[in-house]
């Protein structure tokens, strides 16, 4: 029963959308601007009704035709501001003033008026169980209203035709007019509450549509502040494993070049010269970063004219470590011959940031002599690619430290999907740096084509 009752006031009141139709800027002022034009249209209406000279206009009670056609249009005015009162307050008068003034009652503009009523509360209402209710409360009153005419009048038939004249059609006239009745009610409240519910949907659509527009342009700004963010974090990394290696360097050179001064002045030009060379170097490439940050604030495109380091530059990375007492072996093992080379540029530069942050680790913390870069790529998976560096100094700290060192590590491997391990070595000293991403190489990658990821 309950079910049944939910799928007939579905049919009027959409009850199952939890949404109330806001009321537009200024509506009230608009609606009694509306009902004084409806009122003055009606008069105009039923004046020339009687101009025309019609035989139910002759020897009328103007006051009473006037009055209640007048009477009528008021709960015009509340509408929309209480529409679901309108309508109820409109079907009392629709029966009483009709009843009053029958010649009043069956005037366009009286039926105008309750058919605007009906829509408005279908259109506006703000509790639609409760309209769903109302409404057919009311067809119900009017249905019951026509039937009872029927049974008792013999149909309102004889109240507008002469009972004596002929007629044809297999009905009889009380039946025409219960049938034509029946039709006429269903068509005025069936088009009431059709347009009431058209109009509520359309406004209802339209809100979906500039509430998704409003979170599309929030998800907008929230990205573009996502990427600002970003990118502010990818140019402190770059600036940290850029610059802070060759600060380091120039560091460990500069202590280099101060001991052999006192021993042997002339070996000192070697740590000298490493500590221009650095300094030119880290400040090539913090123009290079520079750059950047320029041509984003020039046209968003984030190009640079100078090329940024890639894997083939690792080896003189490693060479340059030779002076602060650290031998660095490089090795490449690839699942196809050019696999490393074919990689992404952005992916390149990333694996070229990895390895200088770790060798520059070993030089500053582990007193290592020898240590040994891997580049890795295979295929098991989807394809991956791998960077490796092993040391063979002291031991320290953990993979949980908190250093800009090891954070940018793990930034660069999760910014590429990967996962980054670094830590003491198992049974044996020294610190070992190991992160992998998934990399797809496809068949364009394998001609000669990397794809940026």
């Amino acid at each position: 029963m309950n079910l049944l009752i939910q799928k007939a006031a579905a049919l009027v009141s959409n009850p199952d959308i939890d949404w109330e139709r806001p009321r537009p800027h200024g509506y009230l002022a608009r609606d009694i601007i509306g009902w004084l034009i409806t009122l003055l249209l009606i008069v105009i209406h039923l004046l020339s009704l009687q101009g025309l000279g019609m035989e139910m206009f002759q020897d009328i009670n103007e006051f009473s035709l006037y009055s209640t056609t007048a009477a009528m249009t008021l709960p015009l005015i509340i509408r929309r501001a209480f529409p679901l009162t309108a309508m109820i307050v409109g079907t009392v008068l629709f029966f009483v003033l009709g009843s009053i003034d029958v010649l009043a009652g069956v005037q366009l503009g009286f039926q105008a008026c309750y058919f605007a009523l009906i829509y408005s509360a279908i259109a506006w209402a703000t509790d639609r169980k409760i309209l769903g209710v109302v409404t057919w409360l009311m067809i119900l009153v009017v249905m019951l209203w026509i039937i009872t005419g029927w049974v008792i009048t013999g149909s309102a038939y004889f109240m507008t035709v002469d009972p004596n004249a002929d007629t044809a059609g297999p009905f009889s006239p009380s039946t025409a007019s219960l049938i034509a009745g029946v039709l006429i009610n269903t068509v005025y409240f069936g088009g009431a509450i059709a347009f009431g519910r058209s109009s509520y949907h359309r406004a209802y659509q339209q809100a979906v549509l500039e509430r998704q527009a409003l979170q599309l342009e929030q998800n907008a700004e929230q990205m573009a502040a996502d990427a600002a963010t970003k990118d502010r974090l990818r140019i402190a990394r770059e600036l940290h494993d850029s610059i802070g290696h060759h600060v380091s360097a120039i560091g460990i050179q500069a202590s280099a070049a101060r001991r052999l001064l006192d021993k042997s002045p002339e070996a000192a030009g070697l740590p000298l010269e490493n500590i221009s060379s650095s300094a030119r170097s880290a400040v090539d490439e913090m123009r290079s970063v520079l750059g950047v940050l320029r041509a984003e604030e020039a046209d968003g495109t984030g190009e640079t004219t100078r090329d940024e380091p890639q894997l083939a530059e690792i080896e003189t990375l490693a060479a340059k470590l030779e002076p602060a007492n650290l031998r660095v072996d490089v090795s490449r093992v690839e699942h196809q011959p050019g696999a490393l080379d074919q990689l992404s540029r952005g992916v390149q530069l990333s694996f070229y940031r990895i390895a200088q942050e770790a060798l520059n680790n070993t030089v500053k913390h582990s007193g290592a002599r020898n240590a040994w870069l891997s580049l890795r790529t295979g295929e098991s998976g989807g394809g991956w690619v791998e960077i490796e560096v092993v040391d063979d100094g002291v031991s320290a700290g953990s993979c949980d430290g908190s250093g800009l060192g090891l954070r940018g590590l793990r930034e660069r491997a999760t910014a590429l999907g990967g996962t980054c391990q670094a830590g003491p070595r198992k049974g044996s000293a020294g610190w070992r740096v190991r992160v992998r991403i998934p990399y797809s190489f496809s068949a364009e990658t394998a001609s000669g084509r990397g794809t940026d990821q």
